[in-house]
């Protein structure tokens, strides 16, 4: 139903329609702040993820960190010359190897 141009009217889902606004009402309501922020800010830093893999590999030096997808690769050098990647999820921090 379309309801004239001078008008707003409420959907029945708590959202008011409003034909003269410049964006769409499911793009003011659709996912709650609270919810999006989640989202979008529940990622650990490349530093974080350093700590936690220095963490996993005690004595290790440092080398490289590189971001793929939803996961870090930290490469660290052991004493003894091997090197170790550690594949950490950026989202939850969690060692997935």
């Amino acid at each position: 139903m379309l309801m004239p141009s001078t008008a707003s009217a409420n959907n029945g889902y708590g959202v008011r329609f409003d034909p003269q606004a410049r964006s769409s009402p499911w793009v003011q309501s659709y996912a709650p702040p609270q919810r999006l922020s989640r989202y979008v800010q529940n990622t650990i830093s490349p530093s974080k993820a350093k700590a936690i893999a220095a963490q996993r590999v005690p004595g290790a030096k440092f080398v490289d960190i590189s971001r793929s997808g939803g996961q870090y690769r930290v490469r660290m050098l052991q004493k003894n010359g091997k090197v170790i990647d550690v594949l950490i999820d950026a989202a939850t921090g969690r060692v997935l190897n």
